[in-house]
């Protein structure tokens, strides 16, 4: 799967003092992905502060839920770890089951989500069914595609349901069949309903503005096509609703991000190097913004939105600038959605990710 991450004063990088007041978390990785580092950066100043050292991840990725934070390795070490809002780790989960890892099975977790008793619920992209910590189960989704692993890219938990993201790519890695979400009960651990959506391959789903929201590129060889763009759901009436489809946005897109007011996105072309760009608009879809940021390949790494009484977009941006990459800071428009660049934030590393904690 493809990678995906997160102004005052365009300056280089200036490690901060061993102290940590950020409240935004961030994973960055080195230009060659040999080693990431993790630490937190204080929306107020701007100033990352890094854990220092770098780490044995392998393909990580951020994930939040509960008011509590994990990095995910992706690839072996197959591992969810715990951090704190510095970036510190703690308890740490397998992705695998005993038996699973005896059978040197690839899991390749994508996402965690927390149900209301402290259990993990982890969707694994290589194994078609959903482990749940504590105690240590599984439930199996293979009878969701004919191929018999409906390749699940997301997990979240709203009361008492789960939804899980089946892009279900039949043949792998290609999206012709329609995606769902499955919704199981976190107590009983049973199918509550299954949802099939409107857009296809969703490879994000965030919960914001009393929604869930989905990033569904499709295929990203083709950038107009109706079956994929921006969708929600809503959790309580179960219903969904394409709220920008891929063939008015003109790319795929690869992540989106949503307060109360308004919403942005992080879209691909269908070129080679799946160049990318930010745009913004309206939670109903209205205000569509022509490009706001555009790189030169698939750069763009991350989003969301600061929890501010004015939020601010906050973009990951992996462009080498002479050594330094940038955190770029967006103001919003509270009637149009319009952005306005307001400040960069230099990071030592491209950033990858990024969320509130």
């Amino acid at each position: 799967m493809r990678r995906l991450l997160l102004l005052a004063l365009a300056a280089c990088y200036q490690p901060a003092a061993p102290t940590c007041t950020g409240s935004v978390i961030v994973l960055a990785e080195d230009i060659n992905y040999s080693s990431s580092s993790i630490g937190s950066i204080d929306p107020a100043t701007g100033v990352a502060t890094m854990l220092s050292g770098g780490t044995t991840l392998n393909d990580p990725v951020l994930a939040t839920s509960g008011l509590r934070n994990f990095v995910i390795s992706r690839k072996t070490p197959e591992v969810v770890y715990e951090i704190d809002h510095c970036g510190h780790s703690g308890e740490q989960h397998s992705a695998m089951a005993q038996d699973e890892i005896a059978a040197g099975l690839d899991a390749n977790p994508q996402d965690v989500a927390v149900d209301d008793t402290g259990a993990l619920w982890i969707a694994r992209l290589g194994i078609p069914s959903v482990l749940i910590t504590s105690p240590l189960q599984t439930v199996d989704l293979s009878a969701f595609d004919s191929d018999g692993n409906p390749d699940m890219t997301a997990v979240k938990i709203v009361g008492k349901n789960a939804f899980v993201a089946l892009s279900r790519l039949n043949p792998y890695p290609e999206s012709h069949q329609t995606s769902q979400v499955v919704v199981l009960d976190t107590d009983t651990k049973k199918l509550v309903t299954t949802i099939s959506l409107a857009g296809h391959n969703p490879v994000q789903m965030v919960v914001a503005a009393g929604k869930i929201w989905l990033a569904e590129p499709g295929n990203f060889s083709d950038a107009a096509e109706v079956a994929a763009g921006v969708e929600t759901i809503d959790p309580l009436r179960m219903d969904h609703d394409m709220v920008l489809s891929e063939a008015t946005l003109g790319a795929s897109v690869l992540q989106v991000a949503a307060s109360v007011t308004c919403a942005a996105a992080i879209v691909a072309d269908s070129t080679a190097v799946n160049a990318t760009s930010l745009v913004s608009f309206a939670p109903d879809g209205t205000h569509l913004s022509q490009p706001v940021l555009s790189t030169p390949g698939f750069l763009l790494r991350g989003l969301m939105w600061t929890s501010d009484a004015t939020p601010r977009l906050l973009v990951g941006d992996a462009t080498n600038a002479g050594g330094t990459f940038y955190v770029h800071v967006f103001s919003a428009d509270a009637q149009t959605c319009a952005l306005t660049k307001v400040a960069d934030w230099a990071m030592p590393n491209m950033p990858a990710l990024a969320f509130a904690d």
